[in-house]
């Protein structure tokens, strides 16, 4: 059976290309939206976005306070709302989603980062690349959307491990903040130690980047795991590389 991840793609590669775009970054997501029926309107409301479908045409409301890339991906999301449920429906995918085999919110999120992120685009422009955080922002700053968005496109595409991690320091004590990247079942596997806390204070000392290990909660136990980490201005960004994700990495990573 076709994996939803490639029928995302297929999905993505179709509309794509029956709109007139040619798979490049950065995707002009606002005419794509209007070539599918879709008026969006920049307003002050409390969520993300909202989808309002009509017989023909829909409306996309979208909250003007978020930054930029957040409204792009926002917009994409509630474009593959219409994709799946509007007037042409998306064959396959569309089926499943109607049929209850897989959840609609989990196939958005991934037909946005498809629209936005196109499959051969990002094997062409990161296929071969060590994992690391300008990695990452390479691809985030190239089709304008969130490291995190980036993050989940590359584990999706070039079947990454990784999982983004931030830390910020309050109260001289460096607190979890958030991570991303992670499939629902990993996500709260990985905690915060004293020896994690150790470590970036020591890192904190000469503000910057390093490739080391981290040694961190990982589900029941603990582990040290490979991690591509910025401090600046207390706030600790981790690129963590999930066991059995780094072997082939290690040493080019420490070469870097």
């Amino acid at each position: 059976m076709t994996s939803v991840r490639r029928l995302v793609d297929a999905v993505a590669a179709r509309t794509l290309r029956a709109h007139g775009f040619s798979g490049t970054m950065p995707v002009d997501v606002g005419a794509l939206a209007y070539g599918l029926g879709i008026d969006a309107e920049e307003v002050e409301m409390a969520e993300s976005g909202r989808l309002h479908p009509g017989p023909h045409r829909a409306k996309v409301y979208l909250n003007r306070r978020e930054p930029l890339e957040r409204r792009r991906f926002t917009l994409a999301h509630e474009a593959s709302h219409w994709l799946l449920r509007g007037p042409l429906p998306a064959d396959e995918l569309a089926r499943r989603v109607r049929g209850g085999r897989v959840s609609e919110e989990y196939v958005c999120d991934k037909l946005a980062g498809a629209l936005l992120m196109p499959r051969a685009a990002v094997r062409e422009r990161l296929g071969p690349r060590t994992r690391t955080l300008d990695a990452v922002r390479d691809l985030a700053r190239e089709a304008i959307v969130s490291p995190a968005a980036a993050l989940v496109r590359l584990r999706d595409v070039l079947d990454w491990r990784s999982t983004l991690v931030q830390w910020v320091l309050e109260g001289g004590r460096w607190t979890f903040a958030e991570e991303a990247g992670l499939l629902p079942g990993q996500q709260g596997m990985i905690r915060t130690l004293e020896t994690t806390r150790a470590q970036l204070t020591s890192l904190a000392a000469v503000p910057g980047r390093t490739v080391q290990p981290l040694h961190v909660g990982y589900g029941t136990g603990e582990a040290w795991l490979l991690a591509d980490v910025e401090v600046r201005a207390g706030r600790a960004l981790a690129l963590i590389m999930l066991p059995g994700a780094w072997d082939d990495q290690l040493p080019r990573m420490r070469a870097a």
